[in-house]
C-alpha cells in the first residue's frame, strides 16, 4: 500500500513539472505586452490564426464532429490605420448570400467606431465593425499579455464564427 502511495505522488509531480515546463510561450512578458497593447491602441497589428471554431446550427447537431478545425494556410487579420485586411476562411451557414461569392472572410474594408478596452486578466479587447458589399461584420479581439488571440466575427447575413490565434509583432 505504501508502495502504491509512492508511486501515485511521484507520478503527480511528474505530471505537474511536466505541465509548467510545457507552457512554453504562456510566461508573462511585460515589454511585450506593453508593446502588443502600444500597437492594438496605434491600430497597426497582425494577428495568425491556427484553429477555427464554427457557430452553426448544422455543425451543433453532429456530436461525431470536432467543432475546432486546426487551420494549415497563414489565415490572419492586419489592422493598419483606418483599414482591415481579413483573410479568414469560413464555415457555417449564410442566410442569404451575392451569386458566385463564395470567398470566406477575405476582403479589405474600412473601420468603422474601432474601441479598445482592457478586458479580464489583462487581457486587451479590440472592438470594431468593416462593411463589405456583400455584408457588415462585426469583429470582436481578446489578446492576452502571453499574446494568444482570441477572435469572434459576427457578420449579418451569416452565422458567428471564432478563432484562435497568435498576435504577431
Amino acid at each position: 500500500m505504501k508502495k502504491l502511495f509512492l508511486f501515485a505522488a511521484f507520478a503527480a509531480i511528474t505530471l505537474a513539472a511536466a505541465s509548467c515546463a510545457n507552457t512554453g510561450g504562456s510566461s508573462y512578458d511585460p515589454v511585450r505586452a506593453a508593446a502588443m497593447k502600444a500597437n492594438m491602441e496605434a491600430r497597426e497589428f497582425t494577428v495568425r490564426f491556427d484553429r477555427a471554431i464554427p457557430n452553426s446550427a448544422a455543425i451543433n447537431r453532429m456530436p461525431q464532429l470536432n467543432r475546432l478545425f486546426s487551420l494549415t494556410r497563414d489565415y490572419r487579420i492586419t489592422v493598419s490605420g483606418d483599414r482591415i485586411d481579413s483573410f479568414l476562411p469560413f464555415f457555417g451557414e449564410a442566410f442569404t448570400t451575392v451569386i458566385g461569392r463564395q470567398d470566406g472572410l477575405i476582403f479589405e474594408g474600412p473601420i468603422i467606431n474601432y474601441r479598445v478596452s482592457k478586458g479580464r486578466r489583462g487581457a486587451t479587447n479590440v472592438r470594431f465593425t468593416t462593411r463589405t458589399f456583400e455584408d457588415t461584420y462585426d469583429y470582436q479581439l481578446t489578446v492576452w499579455p502571453n499574446g494568444r488571440a482570441f477572435l469572434t466575427v459576427s457578420p449579418n447575413r451569416k452565422t458567428s464564427i471564432s478563432f484562435e490565434g497568435e498576435l504577431v509583432l
